[in-house]
């Protein structure tokens, strides 16, 4: 497949089937990511896959947290609580634009989220405890990578702060090593007939974000 045309199949599924993903595409797919560039060629991620009776014990904690309304508390924190205004409105616009779109499903969005998207795999990524901030660059390349490997095998996917806003739940059912920290999560899959998948997500004009000095 053509790159342009992973690029396009590539977008935000908020709502899976339950087919399952076999062990050989998951592998080939991480496999895929590891060409992502890093400093230094310093390769700082390490993945850990929730898939089977894993996830589904990480899915009924997380449902229990997320509908009593627990607060998230991922261990990435932002550098600060206020995002520039252009970010603030793009995320307004969306927020708008979506909850229009779905009209009387719109309350969906949060109970899909609670249950992680009804997702067979979900995929955390991390780096050591104490990597310097170009490391976060570098899994966000990495990250990004995964899941256009996933669009080129046919897999969709969903990065999402919801998959790890209660660390304590992850590390509880996968183990991940106290040496790691959690910093995104990706859910895989194939995604269901449903209009939440259908929302047609914009992006700011390439000339409002371009700057070309010849």
């Amino acid at each position: 497949m053509e790159f342009a045309k992973v690029l396009q199949r590539r977008r935000a599924i908020r709502h899976f089937n339950t087919d399952p993903l076999s062990i050989n595409t998951l592998h080939s797919i991480v496999a895929a990511a590891q060409q992502a560039p890093s400093w230094g060629d310093s390769q700082p991620w390490r993945v850990t896959i929730a898939t089977g009776d894993t996830l589904a014990r990480i899915k009924a904690a997380h449902r229990q947290q997320a509908l009593a309304g627990v607060k998230g508390h991922a261990e990435l924190t932002a550098v600060t609580p206020i995002w520039p205004v252009v970010s603030r409105e793009n995320t307004q616009t969306w927020l708008t634009g979506i909850h229009a779109f779905l009209g009387d499903q719109a309350s969906r969005l949060d109970t899909i989220q609670a249950e992680l998207f009804d997702a067979p795999v979900l995929v955390y990524l991390t780096i050591p405890q104490g990597s310097p901030v170009w490391s976060v660059y570098d899994l966000g390349a990495f990250g990004q990578t995964l899941m256009l490997a996933a669009a080129d095998y046919g897999v969709d996917s969903m990065p999402a702060y919801e998959i790890i806003k209660y660390p304590d739940i992850v590390r509880q059912f996968t183990e991940l090593p106290a040496d790691q920290l959690l910093v995104m999560g990706i859910a895989l899959g194939h995604q269901q007939v449903d209009r939440l998948n259908n929302y047609p997500t914009g992006r700011t004009d390439t000339h409002q974000i371009l700057t070309i000095k010849d």
